[in-house]
């Protein structure tokens, strides 16, 4: 979560929605950031604060959030679910994200299936998305962006509070570190004469994401339906949204 004050906005960071990458474009000072403990004694991951943890905990950032413009990416559920999957093999496990094969991702997936419904700071990265945008069953964010529409969201958020930050830098830096990503850069460059460096890289990056996602089986398709039954209205809402516009 990051909070500005003097522009009057919040920006919700839901985890695996490339919230590191606006983070950094608002510059942030990371006061919500990292494992710390609540009033009661429990620990939570700051950086992942829900808005029911909000609301109990912290009343004056609840009374922003009331009157500030507040804004949040949200994500294909799945897409998610599996980049979570991996955020946990390389943050609990020490595993190389960029070593992960195909199998072991699905296999750590259905063992986490039955862990993931808890507080624990060590699954922080699967909490329903929907628990940073409802409280009570109550929208409190105002403006949702779906993470491909970053670009959308940097264009509003320099019209709308003058904020002038890097929005390219998207948190995926082992795709830049081969030959493929370099070619790719290079050709981007040449068919788009006026695209800015930051621009391409971005570009460049999420078309290497797009190729290394890992298609979910019948079975872990069913749970991410299930458990994450609010987040698909979310996306699908958004989509939605877009398609009219």
């Amino acid at each position: 979560m990051v909070i500005c004050d003097e522009r009057k906005l919040l920006f919700m960071h839901i985890p695996k929605c490339g919230g590191v990458t606006v983070r950094r474009a608002l510059g942030d000072d990371w006061s919500f950031w990292g494992r710390n403990r609540l009033p009661d004694g429990r620990t939570r991951d700051f950086a992942h604060l829900t808005l029911a943890d909000l609301k109990q905990y912290f009343p004056d950032v609840w009374e922003k959030l009331q009157e500030f413009e507040s804004y949040a990416l949200i994500r294909h559920p799945e897409e998610r679910f599996i980049s979570s999957t991996k955020e946990y093999l390389k943050t609990i496990q020490g595993r190389d994200k960029a070593r992960l094969d195909r199998q072991s991702v699905l296999d750590a997936a259905r063992d986490l299936r039955d862990k993931i419904d808890t507080a624990d700071p060590d699954y922080v990265h699967f909490t329903r998305q929907s628990d940073f945008v409802y409280c009570e069953s109550r929208r409190v964010i105002d403006n949702l962006y779906l993470i491909e529409d970053i670009d959308r969201l940097a264009s509003d958020l320099r019209h709308n509070h003058g904020i002038e930050g890097e929005f390219g830098q998207r948190n995926v830096a082992p795709l830049t570190t081969g030959g493929r990503f370099r070619t790719l850069w290079t050709l981007l460059k040449r068919l788009h004469p006026g695209i800015s460096n930051w621009q391409a890289i971005a570009k460049a990056k999420r078309i290497l994401a797009a190729r290394q996602q890992i298609s979910l089986p019948v079975d872990l398709r069913r749970f991410v339906l299930n458990y994450y039954a609010t987040d698909w209205r979310l996306y699908r809402g958004l989509l939605d949204v877009r398609a009219a516009a």
